[in-house]
């Protein structure tokens, strides 16, 4: 306990529906338990209350924030707003997603480029804004919440999901080796299959038949080697690991949170 006392983790993303616990949710409260003091972002004020009530319930210093992050003035507005509350921003933890079912074929350049401004965009402008804060001080850390599609091919038919978590990838690094000599850090997190209120809301791409349109636990769970799900929980821990000290000479790399799953398709890749 107390890996992150006395930080301050700026989680964009960090609503969640009450139905669940979202990979945000989980991360925002790992920090909080943590020690470090939490300015939680989100563009849906019930969503964001929903993690603000989980952090009053742990006992965690936290702030809740409403702000969409695709639109520059307000992330950078949200910066200012934390580092006037907090006095600096010691981690940036991007945590926003969504996905449109279809190939190229299939979904709209609409389609295409609203998924890229949530996925990659939001990223972006977060480090913008945040990285001159971290660099000032020489040092921070930044976690990129990605996917597992976007390292191996599963087969799913969401390529504006994959092609933006790709990219993310190459951000995390790119912003890893340009800032490692001011002190900051950059990795990003690729769950796999995680038991989240988004992933059972989503067409499923491991449903039972091509027919299925619902998150199919049972047959997901069959293809993990560890033969589970993973939770937003598993999530939180990496993101806890990579913000501390821990991992203080972790940079620039993708660290899956998976059950070994991308493994095994990895390798039926390449049998194929």
């Amino acid at each position: 306990m107390g890996r992150l006392t006395d930080k301050t983790a700026f989680v964009a993303g960090a609503g969640s529906a009450s139905t669940g616990v979202s990979n945000g949710m989980a991360c925002a409260v790992a920090y909080g338990r943590e020690g470090a003091r939490v300015f939680a972002v989100d563009r849906d004020a019930t969503a964001l209350n929903v993690t603000l009530a989980a952090l009053s319930e742990d006992g965690v210093t936290g702030t809740g924030h409403v702000a969409d992050m695709t639109d520059e003035a307000q992330v950078a507005a949200a910066v200012e707003v934390c580092v006037r509350a907090y006095g600096t921003i010691d981690i940036l933890h991007n945590n926003i997603g969504t996905a449109t079912a279809g190939g190229p074929v299939e979904i709209s350049e609409d389609d295409w480029d609203r998924v890229m401004e949530i996925n990659l965009t939001t990223a972006f402008l977060a480090c913008k804004y945040a990285l001159p804060v971290m660099t000032a001080r020489k040092s921070g850390v930044i976690s990129m919440i990605s996917s597992l599609a976007g390292q191996v091919d599963s087969g799913s038919a969401y390529i504006d999901y994959a092609a933006s978590k790709a990219a993310m990838d190459q951000l995390a690094q790119a912003v890893a080796i340009d800032n490692a000599a001011n002190g900051v850090r950059c990795n990003a997190i690729l769950p796999g299959l995680i038991a989240t209120p988004f992933a059972m809301a989503v067409p499923s791409v491991v449903a039972k038949t091509a027919k299925d349109t619902d998150f199919n636990a049972p047959v997901a769970s069959d293809l993990v080697p560890m033969g589970h799900l993973g939770t937003p929980w598993d999530v939180a821990g990496a993101a806890v690991f990579l913000a501390s000290d821990d991992a203080r000479f972790i940079t620039g790399t993708t660290l899956r949170v998976d059950g070994g799953i991308g493994n095994t398709i990895a390798t039926a890749g390449a049998a194929a």
